[in-house]
This record gives C-alpha cells, structure tokens and sequence, in this order.
C-alpha cells in the first residue's frame, strides 16, 4: 500500500470500509479463481447455490427495509 493511498484512508475511513464490504460480498458471487473454484468443488456446488439463494434473500429483504424508510 502506498503512502497516498495510507493517507486517502486516513481521511475518507466510512468510504474506506463501505468499499472493502461491497468487494468482499461481490468477491463471493464473481470470484472464478482457481482457488475458490477449489473450494467450491471442496463443500459442494448445492451449498454454494443455496449460499448465493440464501444472500439474494438478505439483498431483498434488506432492500424492502430501504424502500420503507423513504
């Protein structure tokens, strides 16, 4: 990590942790590396639809909270 980037952190900490969490949730649903391939060769591909079933649950219902409170 470079100096500058040390320091847009500093400055912008809620921008900075609201990125990591959207690229970590984007990370499960996209990832194609070899690695993850492995791992979800390792626990199943039915746990991993109904992982992704499970999240798109959240998505919705979190998104109907949202539209309520406008």
């Amino acid at each position: 990590m470079t100096e500058r980037s040390r320091r847009y952190e500093a400055r912008h900490p809620e921008l900075t942790y609201y990125t990591s969490k959207k690229r970590s949730a984007k990370s499960f649903v996209v990832c194609t590396t070899e690695k993850f391939v492995e791992a979800v060769d390792h626990v199943g591909r039915d746990r991993y639809h109904s992982d992704l079933l499970e999240l798109r649950k959240m998505i919705d219902e979190r998104l109907e909270e949202l539209n309520e409170t406008k």
